[in-house]
């Protein structure tokens, strides 16, 4: 598998990032959406995918479902 993002994969991980440093914690699906300015549902997927590739995860045991946060190896993508 390509672990490479796209460059709309990219940008994804660049607002998880910048959601995370304004709220102080992780954004939800619907969050990163709305930032993106797509649906959720084309957002859903694109996390899957960044998911899949080990960019970002699915953040267990929060107060809501669905946050999302960078991985380490996502973080290497990102240049801020």
């Amino acid at each position: 598998m390509n672990h490479f993002p796209t460059s709309r994969q990219s940008e994804i991980i660049d607002v998880i990032r910048e959601l995370t440093r304004e709220t102080g914690a992780p954004p939800s699906c619907n969050a990163i959406a709305k930032r993106l300015g797509i649906t959720p549902a084309g957002a859903r997927k694109q996390l899957r995918r960044l998911e899949e590739k080990g960019l970002c995860a699915d953040v267990p045991m929060t107060v809501s479902s669905g946050t999302w946060s960078v991985t380490a190896e996502g973080a290497r993508w990102v240049q801020k």
